[in-house]
């Protein structure tokens, strides 16, 4: 395990966003980069709410995560996102992670799938934010109302 070393104030640190990026630890291959507050980078969120990531990245699969710089605003972080992604010619979860927004979305409880979070939130009478963050693995949200989302593959 490596040390992680941060010289900042918490107000620096609660603003800040790290870049990361993702790795199989079997074949050492970059398999996403991502963009997160620096508060959630152990959480991965925007990882986790990509839809190949249980089939990438499932319970009994080890990863490396690895965090290349860190900035004080949003937008700097996704430019020098968008620049690894390119450098790495599109790791393959970058690939679906436009996918992610206009996926159908599926109850597991029920089986019902519905053609968008807006659809799910107005037939069960979903709050977005709660919906958003469910399925985006924000911590505090692991149901919705007793029920569980999932995104899916179009």
């Amino acid at each position: 395990m490596n040390n992680i070393t941060i010289a900042s104030t918490m107000c620096e640190i609660s603003a800040a966003w790290a870049v990361y990026m993702l790795y199989d630890s079997a074949t050492a291959h970059v398999k996403y980069v991502g963009c997160c507050r620096l508060t959630e980078l152990f959480n991965v969120p925007d990882a986790r709410a990509n839809v190949l990531f249980d089939e990438v990245f499932g319970p009994d699969k080890s990863l490396i995560l690895r965090m290349i710089n860190m900035h004080d605003d949003k937008n700097k972080a996704m430019s020098a996102q968008r620049k690894l992604i390119h450098e790495y010619s599109v790791p393959e979860m970058n690939q679906v992670s436009s996918l992610t927004r206009h996926a159908k979305i599926e109850c597991i409880n029920t089986g019902e799938v519905f053609d968008n979070a807006a659809h799910v939130c107005r037939a069960h009478g979903l709050p977005q934010p709660a919906l958003s963050n469910h399925l985006n693995n924000k911590s505090g949200y692991n149901t919705v109302k007793g029920r569980t989302y999932r995104r899916m593959m179009k």
